[in-house]
């Protein structure tokens, strides 16, 4: 008759905090019986999957009951019991002991959104997920931080999962330009794990404008006198004040809004964010002395073109807008826009015309 033999219940049990041990599993003792006098009693362990180089071959069996409180790694332990009578009459019988980790959670992966003009406040609405429990005896203590764009005020929660332990959604969520970063924290008895994703929202809608050509002829003369004897003429103008030889262009004076975008919007950025690009690509006109073409240096500059300040100096300057004062035709020049919002985006360029009409050519006549 062979012996009987009863294995102890299944153990399930915790981590200690910030390992992957319990340290101090206590086991209940299996029960064993022969009809036949002292009967042998034999164990074996196999040690949970990852965990095998922590137990040496003496530590794998051994006869007698297991010791116990003893130390058991994370994961699924399977221990055999075997009885064995005098006459070579056998049984045997096995349990488990189930250590617990602490949670190990997977977040969302990051999430990168464009946006296409509609939204309002240039932001997006979105549910960015919850981080995933892969495993983690509940209840589970769930933290959690959304670091927004933009600097205002954090998202912070916090709140206590029970079985089966998932984290709780956040729903819609108005996340703005850039990269908002949202933090997890789960905690269990065995210990926690972190984890983050974020949130990248982009603008790439350029900004718009409106300009208009401008025309108009040179700085007009108030008087001149002309002398066979001398080649300039003695003249005065409207603004007594501008000193110039010959009048041949057009003063837009610091401060002249002429050349002003009329204009600017942007589906995110305030008018004061972008930045206004501008160019004015002058023609040639004649020499008024030898009536050769004369070459004038692009301007440039930031802002609106009334804001213009010199290159060196640094001052608010007036722009000279050159004509004709030779052939008395229409001189032709150009100005470029192009504008930069504050996420980067730029424009097309526009160009738009600068016509300088000459004075009424004045031809003597003798008679």
């Amino acid at each position: 008759m062979p012996p009987s033999l009863n294995c102890p219940p299944d153990v399930d049990t915790t981590a200690d905090f910030g390992e992957q041990y319990n340290s101090s599993v206590i086991l209940q003792v299996p029960v064993y019986a022969d009809n036949c006098p002292d009967p042998e009693l034999a164990w074996s362990l196999i040690p949970p999957v990852g965990y095998e180089s922590e137990y040496n071959s003496g530590e794998r069996s051994g006869s007698g009951i297991y010791v116990s409180p003893d130390t058991f790694w994370v994961g699924e332990t399977t221990i055999w019991y075997y009885v064995e009578d005098s006459n070579g009459n056998r049984d045997s019988c096995s349990f488990t002991v189930t250590v617990q980790a602490a949670p190990d959670i997977d977040c969302p992966p990051d999430t990168t959104i464009y946006l296409n003009g509609t939204e309002n406040n240039c932001e997006t609405t979105f549910d960015p997920g919850i981080p995933g429990l892969i495993q983690g005896v509940p209840p589970i203590e769930w933290t959690y931080t959304v670091s927004f764009a933009d600097g205002r005020t954090d998202l912070t929660g916090n709140y206590t999962s029970p079985a089966p332990g998932n984290a709780l959604t956040l729903g819609d969520i108005d996340f703005p330009v850039g990269v908002t970063t949202i933090s997890w924290r789960a905690e269990n008895v065995s210990g926690f794990d972190t984890c983050s994703h974020w949130i990248e929202v982009i603008d790439t809608i350029p900004p718009t404008f409106t300009t208009a050509p401008y025309e108009n002829c040179v700085d007009p003369l108030h008087w001149a006198v002309y002398s066979p004897g001398s080649p300039n003429p003695v003249y005065n103008h409207t603004n007594p004040l501008l000193e110039k030889s010959p009048v041949d262009y057009r003063t837009m004076f610091a401060g002249d809004e002429y050349l002003n975008l009329l204009t600017l919007e942007d589906n995110c950025c305030d008018s004061t964010e972008m930045i206004i690009h501008w160019r004015i690509e002058f023609s040639d006109t004649p020499d008024p002395q030898t009536g050769d073409a004369v070459t004038h240096d692009d301007i440039s500059g930031t802002g609106q073109p009334a804001s213009y300040r010199h290159p060196v100096t640094d001052v608010p300057t007036d722009i000279y807008l050159w004509g004709d004062g030779v052939t008395f035709t229409e001189v032709v020049h150009h100005i470029f826009y192009w504008v930069e919002d504050c996420n980067g985006n730029t424009s097309e360029t526009v160009v738009e015309e600068i016509i300088i009409t000459p004075r009424p050519e004045i031809i003597k006549t003798n008679y």
